[in-house]
């Protein structure tokens, strides 16, 4: 198996990304709606912000430092990768 290149590094990062974002939103949306039908529309609304396309350099340093000491891709990274386009996008 060949390496990836930098293009194929990156796709294949974004889509791990963008499927931990989808998960949370799906739950915290939930949690929105529940509580109040306006607060589930927020949530609605910043998902489409942050699920945009773009380069997420800040969690893809961080997956790739994890994956470069060793770490195994698992939910634990993709969780704090997540979090890290969370916080990028409260900034």
């Amino acid at each position: 198996m060949r390496p990836l290149t930098w293009e194929e590094t990156v796709e294949e990062y974004g889509r791990l990304v963008e499927d931990a974002l989808r998960a949370r939103f799906a739950s915290i949306r939930r949690e929105g709606e529940a509580y109040h039908p306006y607060i589930g529309g927020l949530y609605t609304s910043l998902e489409e912000y942050v699920s945009r396309r773009g380069m997420r350099f800040a969690s893809f340093s961080a997956y790739l430092t994890y994956k470069g000491y060793g770490g195994v891709v698992d939910d634990r990274i993709r969780a704090v990768c997540a979090g890290l386009e969370l916080y990028r996008h409260s900034i």
